[in-house]
């Protein structure tokens, strides 16, 4: 099926609307011996876009996921990958999260649950081989907060450390600094 719109308009060149209870899948792709095939590829050529090219809106007053992966297989899958290839500085975000002012006051960024077992495979892993001056985490705080800004507790009898640094290399490194002028009061 190939569709070639050439004029300029708008509207849904693919309208599904369900006005009664639905239960089916509304796109299912089932690669079978297709192994090497692209399920859904979207192309922005070399234009300035600047919509969207896939969009949630998510209205739902019920608990609900709007990305749903489930892994069962035994291979090494990748659920997101982001490689850029672009020489030079373009100035994106692999991964953004915005919460408005005032909204989302109890909506958790990024969670991750890790149920029981020997896990020998950290949770976050940067491997980093560049060079520059900033940082690797960046955290900038423009409001009045009390909370921690790490916050770390165990309920279990862990042997191991909370922060390790290993500076065998890194000969004219400082572990941890801090700085800090005005009148402090803690």
């Amino acid at each position: 099926v190939e569709i070639n719109k050439t004029g300029a308009g708008s509207g849904n060149i693919l309208d599904f609307d369900f006005t009664a209870a639905f239960t089916g899948t509304v796109f299912n792709v089932d690669f079978g011996s297709a192994i090497s095939a692209v399920g859904l590829q979207l192309d922005s050529e070399s234009g300035a876009r600047t919509g969207a090219d896939i969009q949630w809106t998510d209205n739902s007053t019920g608990t609900h996921i709007g990305m749903d992966y489930n892994k069962s297989g035994s291979g090494a899958s990748t659920a997101f990958d982001y490689q850029e290839s672009y020489l030079g500085s373009s100035a994106s975000f692999a991964v953004k999260i915005t919460l408005d002012a005032d909204d989302g006051l109890d909506t958790t960024a990024i969670q991750v649950v890790r149920g029981a077992g020997l896990r020998d495979i950290p949770v976050f892993d940067l491997n980093d081989a560049s060079t520059g001056t900033t940082s690797m985490f960046d955290i900038d705080l423009t409001g009045i907060y009390t909370g921690n800004i790490f916050d770390f507790a165990t309920t279990a009898a862990t042997t191991g450390n909370v922060f390790f640094v290993n500076l065998d290399n890194g000969v004219a490194m400082t572990a941890f600094h801090t700085e800090g002028s005005g009148i402090r009061t803690q």
